[in-house]
């Protein structure tokens, strides 16, 4: 049986708007996914300063992914 993991939806720091979606077997791993995006991209070209940790609140129910990754990049900087 393939994996399947939880979803977790990442809301937008300050000065950022938007919501992405990371696809983890928890909050934990969620979080080390982002941190990881964060470390890539030093110069935030994509934004990844904008996503907040999560926690296993943020999982969204019945919403399952097979790949484990950002699923979505959905968070923009605004400047507001």
């Amino acid at each position: 049986m393939e994996q399947v993991y939880k979803v977790y939806a990442s809301q937008a720091k300050s000065s950022y708007n938007g919501c992405s979606l990371i696809a983890a077997e928890s909050a934990t791993r969620a979080n080390e996914i982002i941190q990881e995006f964060q470390d890539e991209d030093t110069e935030n070209n994509f934004d990844s300063w904008g996503y907040e940790k999560v926690s296993e609140d943020d999982a969204i129910e019945s919403l399952y992914a097979v790949e484990e990754g950002i699923i979505h990049h959905g968070i923009m900087y605004s400047g507001i």
